[in-house]
């Protein structure tokens, strides 16, 4: 295996951290003059547009395998863009961030319950750090958790099983064909509720921050995004971009404080420095190579 191209792919992933923390920001700053399944339903219509115009000769040549996968992903990323997007209306864009990373924990997890590969003991000790840290930060005084928070959570499972999903499919298909369809899915399940659930938004006089999170969302947290996941996981162990996206969570709280969003307080500082070294816990193994096999 070269270590060029596991280089690139962590690079790669940690491009995604940074552009998906300070996106909670952007989107938080956003509805306030959009609903989020519309603002969904124009981030990932427009980024699969904008993939397949670029990309026109490739898409055209696309498999049923490709279809399938994308479809299927699909369904995990507007479920997991749902919860997370409607639940920054009830919380703050930090610890959204810290919440929403659960999948880092959740994966092992997953791996053990449909490949059958127990996790190792620091998964599980890991898991337990990060998720007294995340009742640290989340819990009430009466020991309740709020709306925002219990969806951050909902989307780190259905991100998690995205993350599975791509895995699974990511050495027979091609990354860009299948993110193709993954995001235009996504985009039509989040119209259809959309329609359903929301009033039609009036942006008839111009909205600038909808304007920057949609153009921001399209370019580098969706089409670069998801084309650069499916790059590195043909590399690279999910696990392993499980480690890197776990700092998404510090950029989302440093963006959060810088836009004044979030407070620094002792319980949130602990409950943070908890859930990232739960996260690495749970994460680190010695047995296992970290890349993949390279034909």
């Amino acid at each position: 295996m070269s270590n060029k191209y596991i280089v690139l792919a962590n690079a790669g992933i940690l491009f995604i951290a940074v552009s998906w923390g300070l996106n909670f920001s952007v989107i938080k700053w956003a509805l306030s003059d959009i609903t989020p399944l519309y603002y969904l339903t124009m981030r990932f219509l427009l980024s699969g547009i904008l993939l397949a115009v670029i990309f026109f000769r490739l898409v055209c040549k696309m498999k049923k395998s490709e279809v399938y996968c994308g479809i299927f992903s699909g369904i995990f990323l507007a479920a997991s863009f749902t919860a997370q997007t409607v639940g920054l209306q009830y919380t703050t864009p930090g610890k959204a961030g810290f919440l929403a990373n659960a999948c880092v924990v959740i994966v092992p997890f997953l791996i053990w319950l449909f490949y059958k590969k127990r996790p190792e003991k620091n998964a599980l000790v890991g898991a337990f750090i990060a998720f007294a840290g995340l009742a640290v930060m989340s819990l009430t005084e009466s020991f309740t958790i709020q709306l925002g928070d219990f969806l951050q959570l909902m989307c780190a499972l259905c991100f998690a099983g995205q993350m599975m999903v791509i895995d699974r499919y990511a050495e027979n298909v091609d990354p860009v064909r299948m993110s193709v369809v993954q995001v235009i899915s996504a985009g039509l399940i989040t119209l259809i509720f959309a329609l359903i659930l929301e009033p039609v938004p009036d942006l008839s006089a111009g909205s600038f921050p909808v304007a920057v999170a949609v153009g921001y969302g399209v370019i580098f947290c969706t089409a670069l995004s998801f084309v650069i996941q499916g790059y590195a996981q043909k590399v690279i162990k999910p696990s392993n971009v499980s480690i890197i996206l776990c700092f998404e969570a510090v950029f989302a709280f440093v963006f959060a404080i810088g836009f004044g969003y979030e407070q620094v307080t002792f319980r949130n500082v602990a409950g943070s420095v908890m859930v990232i070294g739960g996260f690495m816990i749970s994460q680190i193994s010695l047995k296992q190579p970290y890349g993949k096999e390279l034909n």
